[in-house]
């Protein structure tokens, strides 16, 4: 297990290949109005079996990532590769009678560029990505990926939207999510404290601002990424690889304070293995956390699925006693 293995899909060129371009126009993001639970402490999180995903239709012998579901639970996207990330795409797939269906390509996909990293907005209207497509005013020989959105206009997609040179540095940029009014990501600009480092962009007017490190308290020499903000705003998921997990990279939690972020939690078994797990995104009820993994252990998976490359995972949140210590 490489410790860097998610870095590589922006430290090397990608072997950029043809997929097909299928529409889903007919797949429309859902918002829910239903009363919701209260999102769980992960300071007492107890551990829960992972249950894979989607076996053998989302989760395949392909290299699958960074889920991502509309509020009524009902649409997915997530990021399919080839190993070590190359040519990766964004696939939407609908639950349907309580399985989900073959995922598709979304609409917008071009088959000479990776697109990565997904992540739908609380609304379900604006989906965030990371993608290294070329745009007006960045060198077309550079290869590292920037962020992008794409909005939903009642029926289709709409052209994807480069983010600006304001929050796009010359460093790669992954893990977009959005929360009142800010987007969350990582970056490996030469300002943070190490690998990938967690940074906060404000939308004023429809514009995102200059981004902000979030500081020592949250960032280590290490990486971290793939930040979502709890919808109560109580917690920050993210992955770390840094040197206290179970392996290449594990899922953390850090609690809201007064000033920022507090020291992270690191979550327990079924969550974390000694492979490399991240990406983690809640479930709109707050009930279910899901992830990559790169795990080759699941129960009822088929064999040719756990061939190291990551698949779809999700745990059930269950709190008890606290177990976890705060890590850096």
């Amino acid at each position: 297990m490489l410790r860097f293995a998610y870095q590589r899909l922006l430290l090397r060129p990608a072997a950029l290949g043809l997929l097909g371009v299928v529409g889903l126009s007919c797949t429309r993001p859902a918002t829910t109005s239903q009363r919701l639970a209260p999102v769980p402490d992960f300071s007492v999180l107890t551990a829960a079996p992972a249950e894979l995903v989607g076996p053998g239709t989302l989760s395949t012998e392909a290299n699958e990532y960074n889920p991502s579901l509309t509020p009524d639970g009902r649409t997915l996207v997530f990021a399919r590769s080839k190993p070590d990330f190359q040519d990766a795409h964004i696939f939407i797939s609908r639950m349907e009678r309580g399985q989900w269906q073959a995922p598709q390509p979304v609409a917008f996909t071009d088959g000479r560029y990776a697109d990565s990293d997904p992540t739908f907005s609380p609304d379900g209207r604006t989906l965030y990505f990371a993608s290294d497509r070329p745009t007006a005013g960045r060198d077309s020989t550079r290869r590292d990926l920037d962020l992008w959105q794409v909005t939903w206009n009642g029926r289709t997609w709409g052209p994807p939207q480069h983010l600006g040179p304001d929050i796009n540095g010359k460093g790669m940029e992954l893990g977009p999510s959005f929360h009142e009014g800010y987007l969350y990501f990582s970056s490996a600009r030469r300002s943070g404290h190490g690998g990938l480092d967690a940074y906060r962009s404000r939308l004023v007017q429809g514009r995102f601002e200059a981004p902000e490190n979030l500081g020592p308290e949250l960032n280590s020499k290490a990486s971290e990424s793939d930040f979502e903000v709890t919808r109560d705003g109580r917690w920050l998921l993210f992955w770390s690889d840094r040197g206290n997990g179970l392996g290449g990279g594990d899922l953390y939690a850090a609690p809201r304070t007064e000033t920022g972020w507090g020291a992270a939690v690191h979550l327990p078994g079924g969550l974390n293995s000694a492979q490399f797990d991240f990406t983690p995104t809640l479930s709109a009820d707050g009930q279910w956390l899901y992830f990559g993994s790169m795990r080759t252990a699941a129960e009822g998976a088929p064999a040719n699925v756990l061939n190291g490359q990551s698949n779809l995972y999700r745990v059930r949140l269950q709190t008890g006693k606290a177990h976890a210590s705060a890590s850096r």
